[in-house]
């Protein structure tokens, strides 16, 4: 019973997607991850045909260029509430 998503690069994200939701995932790779594949998360690994829109960081700390590897959260502490407010507010102004 919800509008929009609002959340973390998790499953409900795309459960989210497959109901035709709007909103807003929260990705902590960052768009230079130098991973297998492309990491922009809007290309590889976010919602498929969703009108989700993925915040995340646009590079990785030192360190975690090969993905992040510490214990606790870091790289995702780039992506600033305001980004992600921001990006809410446009998708409630297309609901």
């Amino acid at each position: 019973h919800s509008d929009l998503y609002l959340g973390g690069d998790t499953g409900p994200v795309h459960m989210a997607a497959a109901c035709g939701l709007g909103g807003v995932a929260i990705y902590s790779t960052s768009k230079d991850y130098n991973g297998d594949k492309q990491s922009d998360a809007s290309c590889w690994f976010a919602p498929w045909k969703s009108s989700i829109i993925v915040v995340q960081p646009d590079h990785a700390l030192p360190g975690c260029e090969h993905g992040c590897n510490h214990n606790e959260a870091h790289c995702i502490c780039q992506v600033k509430p305001d980004q992600v407010y921001a990006e809410l507010i446009k998708q409630l102004r297309v609901k």
